[in-house]
């Protein structure tokens, strides 16, 4: 891959933190209802039916990059799983605080 597939390759990543990000914030509850009983049931519906599924198919696409990278020794290659898994922890961060 080179360095402009690499760009790419970020950039996808980018838009798919952005896509779980949008579809998660739709099950995030408004902070004044945090501490209140409310069905929330709906919610865990919502998020394995739009944001789990960007969440899966990120993390296959990015294993099998890193596979493909550690396999044709690509070490910078193989490096930037780590600015992308940053991208990635930063989001489910995100969402855990606001869940």
């Amino acid at each position: 891959m080179t360095l402009r597939g690499e760009k790419w390759w970020i950039l996808g990543n980018a838009l798919g933190v952005v896509l779980f990000l949008w579809f998660a914030s739709q099950t995030w509850i408004e902070p004044e209802l945090r501490n209140e009983v409310v069905a929330r049931s709906g919610d865990a519906l919502v998020f394995m039916g739009t944001a789990l599924p960007i969440l899966v198919l990120f993390s296959l696409a990015d294993l099998y990059w890193l596979s493909c990278r550690l396999i044709a020794r690509r070490w910078y290659s193989a490096m930037l799983v780590g600015v992308v898994a940053a991208f990635w922890m930063a989001a489910l961060r995100m969402h855990w605080l606001y869940a």
